[in-house]
């Protein structure tokens, strides 16, 4: 996962699509904006949280032997998802 803008306070928030209330993980980007997360194959719901920027919320599908790529632009907003 990769932000474009970061800010310090940005937490990113995964949720398991079974369970919406209750996080997997709660962690922050790199210095650079980017993020790598090891998930089982699975269907989750990705929230990123900032006080001072709105960002989009995602819901994404993890497939067996493959890797997948979240990219937001300068907006927050999901401008590529590649599974």
């Amino acid at each position: 996962m990769t932000f474009y803008n970061h800010p310090a306070d940005l937490t990113v928030t995964i949720y398991s699509l079974e369970d919406k209330d209750t996080p997997i993980y709660e962690v922050t980007p790199e210095w650079d904006g980017t993020l790598d997360m090891p998930l089982n194959v699975g269907n989750y719901l990705i929230k990123p949280y900032s006080t001072q920027h709105y960002y989009q919320e995602i819901g994404l599908q993890i497939m067996q032997d493959k890797t997948t790529t979240i990219k937001y632009n300068e907006y927050n907003r999901v401008v590529e998802k590649i599974n």
